[in-house]
């Protein structure tokens, strides 16, 4: 029986290009959208050469175009107004597609045309694509994605095997995901092994039972998202120094899947109770959030960050106005609400 399984990461490179050419024999026809957007005169051109181009080229593949009306009856793809334009599958079509992109989510404006989503004969979603969300779903058995997995490395599906924790990393890493979501497993260490994962982008992690962040995850040099919500994390390595294009990191102490037995740590009894020095390191950082935890005071480095835009350090223990933030050059929003020095200054 046929379901829709989630892609859990991207498909790029030689992957994308395979699950185009599997798409284009087992699909019938392919969309992609031209949206339109409110209040912008569609005389101007939004899009690029290459978009132009690109639909030029497969005119004569075209078989139907569709309103937004139309279409969101039947098929995903379509959830903003504009114009949907479906081509007929065949190898000359498919040829463009993996010429035009090297990823499936590239296909998104100004530089292409929206959503590239296959669709089988009797006109529903095979292969569902929204870029924008990095939304990916192909329709098929079981079986049939554990052969697709099995034979097309980049092609990182949701399987029934990644029930056991080891067998999801196994093939993350043997597809080299560029994204990463761990969630309720029921873990208690992230594997050494994670750093095998060498083009990996983001990264999250809820794991309530996880204390500590192996030094193997900070040689992903790769990396620029970092989610991590656990009930007590201990610390925060200082190899995280090493993380040279981390743009958005988020901790989040006190992090539970439900409401636990004796209820949440307090943050005075919090394990994570200072920042690392090298956090001042990370000069791309440009998102840094830190909730729930025992810090009192930010490390004078912070002032490195430059690029620095948000700062949230709400609930947490800190226990004077920290002042070295309002003085970032590209800092905009600085959230410390539920502080103890916040909280002395309502009163």
């Amino acid at each position: 029986m046929k379901k829709a399984i989630r892609l859990r990461s991207e498909p790029y490179g030689d992957g994308y290009k395979a699950l185009i050419d599997y798409a284009i024999a087992n699909g019938d026809t392919f969309v992609v959208g031209v949206h339109r957007y409110e209040g912008i005169d569609e005389e101007v051109s939004l899009y690029t050469k290459n978009y132009a181009d690109l639909l030029t080229k497969l005119l004569p593949f075209r078989v139907a175009e569709y309103t937004f009306e139309e279409l969101r009856q039947t098929s995903g793809v379509a959830y903003t107004p504009g114009v949907y334009y479906a081509y007929r599958c065949c190898e000359e079509a498919g040829a463009l597609l993996k010429e035009a992109a090297d990823s499936l989510y590239a296909w998104r404006g100004p530089d292409l045309p929206e959503d590239l989503t296959f669709r089988d004969r009797e006109g529903n979603d095979f292969l569902l694509n929204i870029a924008h969300e990095e939304i990916g779903r192909l329709s098929v058995e079981e079986a049939e994605a554990e052969r697709l997995s099995n034979e097309i490395e980049g092609l990182f599906l949701e399987l029934s095997r990644h029930v056991d924790f080891d067998k999801f990393l196994d093939d993350a890493i043997r597809h080299q995901a560029l994204s990463l979501h761990i969630e309720n497993f029921g873990i208690t260490e992230i594997p050494p092994r994670i750093g095998k994962l060498k083009r990996l982008k983001q990264l999250t992690l809820f794991e309530q039972n996880v204390r500590r962040l192996p030094r193997e995850l900070f040689d992903i040099e790769t990396l620029e998202e970092l989610t991590i919500y656990c009930a007590d994390l201990e610390e925060i390595p200082p190899e995280i120094g090493r993380l040279k294009r981390l743009r958005s990191l988020s901790i989040i102490g006190g992090s539970y899947y439900g409401v636990p037995v004796g209820g949440v740590i307090p943050k005075a009894a919090m394990s994570l109770n200072r920042l690392p020095d090298e956090i001042g390191e990370l000069e791309a950082l440009e998102h840094l959030t830190v909730n729930h935890t025992g810090i009192r005071e930010l490390p004078g480095t912070m002032a490195g960050l430059r690029r620095l835009v948000t700062c949230n350090v709400e609930n947490n223990l800190l226990d004077k106005r920290p002042g070295l933030l309002y003085k970032l050059p590209r800092i905009r929003y600085v959230f410390t609400g539920s502080n103890p020095y916040s909280e002395r200054k309502k009163r």
